[in-house]
C-alpha cells in the first residue's frame, strides 16, 4: 500500500493469521482453476 506508514505493531501477523491467509489463497487459486477446467469441459461438449 503505497504511501502508508506501518509501525511495528501493524507489520506483524500472528502465525494463525498467516496460516489463514496462505490457506485461503490456496483455496481461491484451486477454485479458480477448477472453474476454468469446468468451463473448458462444458465448451467441448456443447
Amino acid at each position: 500500500i503505497a504511501g502508508r506508514i506501518i509501525d511495528d505493531e501493524q507489520s506483524n501477523l500472528t502465525p494463525e493469521t498467516a496460516e489463514i491467509l496462505v490457506c485461503g489463497q490456496d483455496w481461491l487459486r484451486n477454485e479458480k482453476e477448477q472453474g476454468w477446467k469446468k468451463l473448458r469441459n462444458d465448451m467441448q461438449y456443447d
